[in-house]
């Protein structure tokens, strides 16, 4: 083989492998990014004097769980809350928490829900006080 063709030769096998290497590096960061951000949170206040703070999160795997994170800061102890949770409009679960000795309440609930389903968590207080929020995993809809 001339010393020509030993170059071409060497070239094309180094610009391939070159080549797998880049699309294999390219393949794993489009399989991390994942085309989404994995949760989503919020914070805020209730229509009083109690705050609260929101987490959605992907829990990965082909079964499609999300899971929700709630939790209430009534600075009130003894204080009774209904909490509902919503996967597009229709009720995943209800749970009736009574806030500890810190005034606080937590809340978590896993269930089957695509990216783009809007998760709604509306509390109530026994006394009247109410927080609503709605997030998505979905990044065009946040």
């Amino acid at each position: 083989m001339s010393a020509l063709k030993r170059t071409l030769a060497s070239s094309v096998f180094v610009a391939a492998a070159a080549g797998l290497t880049l699309t294999g590096t390219g393949a794993a960061n489009a399989a991390s990014a994942g085309g989404h951000d994995d949760t989503r949170t919020a914070s805020g206040s209730c229509s009083g004097q109690a705050d609260y703070t929101y987490k959605i999160s992907d829990t990965g795997g082909l079964n499609r769980l999300v899971k929700v994170d709630f939790n209430l800061d009534s600075n009130k102890s003894g204080r009774d809350w209904t909490v509902k949770i919503y996967r597009d409009g229709h009720l995943v679960k209800t749970v009736d928490r009574t806030t500890g000795d810190e005034g606080n309440a937590y809340i978590d609930a896993t269930f089957v829900a695509d990216d783009d389903a809007r998760i709604k968590v509306y509390a109530k207080a026994g006394y009247g006080e109410h927080c609503t929020k709605t997030l998505t995993l979905d990044s065009s809809d946040s």
